[in-house]
């Protein structure tokens, strides 16, 4: 006989449980179904779990993909005896659950997915302690020998009804356990006797064994290969050795995750390990003293946990795995970057970074990948890099779990070519006819081109005088002269000159020209709205140590004119937002000052509370500097 306890039919009971994320980081969601604590947990190939209960009476209990809990009763269901425990539970190709039962007679049960009935296998000779599917669609175990026997793997063939027993380089003490198919289609498992070695079994009986320098206690597979647990370690079992990892905590359980990493219980929470050993613990909104008693990965992107108290069972979100970033560069100054992100059933975002000089990382892309289980393909085009020079780039991927990095692609570009000559520029730009939206100016005019791309790139020329730019990432500045599409990021020094700037806004481009000053260019892709922020050093004395007089001679500024636009300049105290205008924006150490010389700007205080005030021509106003 059995019980379900559908999931839906308890989300108002237990959603207050819950906990939403209110930062990057791994969050649970309990399961309502299970009466009492896991021993183990697995995942079958139709997607639902499978939790081994050891209480009194023992369940077997089944987690639909659609989070419909059915437990199987120990006394309640044919031939599964009330008193025993069952443990260490784990699913075959032909459709039975395995399970070990403990607490007398020790002997394996097959619980089947389709009938529900209970099969039953005792060894001869021996006590099991773990079980595993094997690649050759039998159930293989491992066993403690009778009577101070020598200790064994055994397979079981569930058509034939048929064992054999293997004990190659086994003693009495060998106490193996945590059976676990290997990637290399072998069974492995540790020796938690205080031999210190992992052992290797093959389909056909052959045993080998690795020394690992003291008793593994746990093994799962994981990145990079199978883990074992070592007191408070995690090691990542190499070709030729070793690698270890502290988490702080001796697990009951450890699980490769979908995200990449691999995951342990401890006490009020969970603990992530990554490759490169970052170590990371995680309450994950549970309790401070619920105890993990198993952990697994399910089909639907998240670790699942039992714990030792009511809710026993909770999901827990993971953060998104990046992997296999590569890139190929198509011009002197032009790339592409793929990579594959999975969301693991979260909403995801991807960003394309690219290493400064200093050694920092700067966002020049982003994109939605959305929330699939599964892995998406990702594509970049980068603009703007540096010719003739190597540009190191990656793929950051976030979710409400955490974000996660790709591996460095480093893209070796072509010089650039010789310039053709240009056309001399007027000194002075040439009025544009405005349109109903915003003074924007079609982009028909064959000497726009090349076109700005709203959110990615702009298009400079030289107004007057000598005008400079330097890109994201790059120390090279480069002198404007002709048209240049540059990308949004980029610095673009008018102290010696000025700049005509073109940017595009729903479907349009919007023109402006700007001196005076050095500034960053960026623009929100939504709206179009351009963005000048000042860049220039501020050589600003320690507060106390200068009068307020030599502290007003440090400054920067820039001017600006446009057509009704969508602009800003961003000071370092607050910021201006044009309306059709001619204006100045000045930075001092006491603070910044927008003077209008035609047209209206609206300017809004940087920090703080304050409201935005509507400045006239003729008009000034003072925004004090706050640290």
């Amino acid at each position: 006989m059995r019980t379900a306890f559908p999931l839906g039919a308890a989300l108002g009971l237990f959603s207050v449980f819950a906990v939403q994320p209110v930062s990057a980081a791994p969050q649970s969601t309990p399961v309502p179904g299970l009466t009492s604590a896991g021993q183990s947990i697995s995942a079958a190939a139709d997607g639902s779990m499978w939790v081994s209960e050891s209480a009194s009476p023992g369940r077997i209990a089944r987690v639909a993909p659609d989070g419909t809990v059915t437990e199987y009763v120990g006394g309640i269901t044919s031939n599964f005896t009330a008193s025993r425990n069952p443990q260490d539970v784990t699913v075959t190709p032909d459709g039975y659950v395995w399970f070990l039962m403990s607490g007398g007679s020790e002997e394996a049960a097959g619980l089947s997915t389709s009938t529900g009935a209970v099969v039953r296998y005792q060894l001869t000779n021996g006590t099991p302690t773990s079980l595993a599917a094997g690649p050759d669609g039998k159930l293989w175990m491992t066993a403690n020998g009778d009577n101070g026997g020598t200790d064994f793997v055994a397979t079981y063939d569930v058509a034939t009804k048929t064992t054999k027993e293997y004990s190659t380089g086994f003693t009495a003490n060998s106490e193996p356990r945590s059976l676990t198919l290997g990637a290399d289609g072998a069974l492995w498992f540790v020796e938690g006797g205080g031999a210190g070695r992992i052992g290797r079994v093959t389909t056909d009986g052959t045993v080998t064994y690795r020394d690992v320098g003291g008793a593994p206690a746990l093994l799962s597979n994981g990145p990079g290969g199978l883990w074992f647990s070592r007191g408070t370690d995690l090691a990542l079992l190499g070709a030729d050795s070793t690698t270890l990892y502290s988490s702080g905590v001796q697990p009951a359980g450890i699980a490769g995750g979908p995200d990449g990493a691999m995951w342990t219980t401890t006490s009020g929470g969970v603990v992530r390990v990554t490759s490169d050993g970052v170590v990371a613990t995680y309450d994950a909104g549970l309790a401070a003293n619920a105890q993990g008693t198993a952990i697994a990965a399910g089909a639907d992107g998240r670790m699942w946990l039992a714990l030792d108290r009511s809710p026993f069972l909770v999901r827990i979100t993971v953060p998104p795995r990046v992997a296999g970033a590569t890139g190929a560069t198509a011009s002197p100054t032009t790339a592409t970057v793929t990579a594959t992100v999975t969301p693991n059933g979260l909403a995801t975002s991807a960003a394309l970074q690219l290493r400064d000089a200093k050694g920092g990382w700067s966002t020049i892309s982003t994109t939605d990948i959305g929330d699939a289980v599964g892995a998406s393909p990702v594509k970049f085009d980068v603009n703007g890099l540096a010719a003739g020079a190597t540009s190191a780039l990656r793929v950051v991927a976030t979710n409400a779990a955490g974000a996660e990095t790709s591996n460095e692609v480093d893209l070796t570009t072509d010089p650039a070519a010789a310039p053709a000559p240009t056309t001399p520029v007027p000194a002075t730009t040439p009025s544009l006819p405005k349109t109903a939206e915003q003074g924007a100016v079609p982009s028909t005019d064959p000497a726009a081109a090349p076109a700005p791309v709203q959110g990615s790139t702009v298009v400079v020329r030289p107004a007057s005088g000598t005008v400079t730019y330097r890109v994201p990432g790059s120390t090279t500045n480069r002198t404007v002269d002709g048209a240049a599409s540059i990308p949004t990021g980029s610095t673009i020094d008018t102290t010696r000159g000025s700049v005509s700037l073109a940017s595009r806004v729903s479907g349009a481009d919007q023109l402006g020209t700007f001196s005076g000053g050095e500034f960053k260019v960026k623009q929100v892709k939504a709206t179009g709205m351009t963005q000048l922020y000042l860049t220039a050093k501020l050589d600003c004395p320690a507060p106390g140590k200068a009068s307020a007089a030599r502290a007003t001679t440090k400054r920067r500024h820039v001017w600006g004119q446009d057509s009704g636009g969508r602009f800003q300049t961003h000071g370092q105290d607050s910021v201006a937002t044009v309306r059709g205008t001619k204006w100045l924006t000045t930075d001092t150490c006491a603070g910044t000052v927008v003077k209008v010389f035609q047209g209206k700007v609206s300017v809004a205080p940087r920090k703080g509370n304050g409201k935005a005030v509507l400045v006239k021509a003729g008009g000034r106003i003072f925004t004090p500097h706050t640290s």
